[in-house]
């Protein structure tokens, strides 16, 4: 069974969208936090964590894992509620307003079509079915590498 290629697509999506978040998170940090050698320090590692699980997210959703999967659409979801909350707060202040406008779009549109991509039924039940495939795989080969052991192990007691 194979994976779907926009899966690739997807994961890009939000490895791109997460570290975006992360790295915006990151820069309003400081703003929060009083001024001193604690900030610099909690700034960089908190950013050092959040690139992990970015990652992580990253890899489970090429992995189909459901964990990563509804990860990624509620924090796409949430991202989606708040840029279209930014953007009608902060519309009129815009200096470009059809390239404020455009980014929107794009954004929202991509959020949305990965929020619809890995939310299907169809998609979900596939992800359950490539899952289970995967670890019946890994098992068998687990399996296979014991019996293996063991019968080497007693071809050795049989000549000792």
């Amino acid at each position: 069974m194979k994976r779907p290629i926009p899966v690739y697509f997807v994961a890009t999506w939000c490895l791109l969208a997460f570290t975006m978040m992360v790295s915006g998170s990151s820069r309003l940090l400081p703003t929060r936090v009083t001024v001193g050698e604690a900030t610099v320090e909690l700034r960089s590692m908190l950013s050092g964590i959040g690139f992990l699980v970015v990652i992580w997210n990253a890899l489970g959703l090429i992995q189909l894992k459901f964990i990563n999967r509804w990860f990624s659409i509620v924090l796409m979801s949430w991202s989606t509620l708040a840029l279209t909350w930014n953007f009608f707060a902060l519309y009129d202040r815009a200096v470009n307003t059809w390239r404020s406008a455009l980014i929107f779009l794009i954004w929202g549109m991509l959020n949305c079509a990965t929020i619809w991509f890995l939310a299907r039924r169809k998609f979900r039940e596939f992800a359950v079915r490539f899952v289970s495939e995967q670890e019946r795989e890994r098992h068998s080969r687990i399996m296979q590498k014991t019996a293996q052991k063991m019968l080497e192990k007693e071809i050795r007691a049989m000549r000792g």
